[in-house]
């Protein structure tokens, strides 16, 4: 079982700096989401849309795991962005799913896959991968 203190390092090593991949890094976080995280709730959570803050257009695609506790909510996002694509900035979208089967969580992933936004994603090279690890 996992720590969620382990978390960020997990993808750190299984997602090499480099890597501009949106799929490769979709399945690595699919896998991830079978490992067992000592919590006392946990959620999935695919969201895309535009930073509306940037002087350029940059947009995202967030694929983020939360981990409930007693005092505290541990979230690991790993954002995926792309700067300068037209096609993209109309886009926008969430999707929140409880960890409370795997059968569910199989179900949440082909929703994912099937949507228009993310099939529309796939068809662009990211400029950066984030691996970003919170305690709210």
């Amino acid at each position: 079982m996992l720590k969620t203190s382990d978390i960020e390092e997990y993808f750190k090593v299984r997602i090499n700096e480099n890597c501009l991949n949106l799929l490769e890094v979709w399945n690595i976080f699919k896998n991830f989401s079978g490992e067992k995280v000592s919590c006392d709730e946990a959620a999935l959570m695919f969201e895309c849309g535009n930073h509306y803050h940037q002087k350029e257009g940059i947009f995202y695609t967030h694929f983020i795991r939360q981990f409930t506790h007693n005092d505290h909510i541990d979230k690991i996002t790993i954002e995926v962005l792309f700067e300068g694509v037209d096609q993209l900035c109309d886009l926008e979208f969430g999707l929140i799913h409880l960890e409370d089967n795997q059968t569910n969580i199989t179900n949440f992933f082909k929703e994912v896959e099937n949507l228009y936004e993310f099939q529309e994603v796939l068809k662009f090279i990211p400029q950066k991968i984030n691996i970003i690890f919170n305690k709210i």
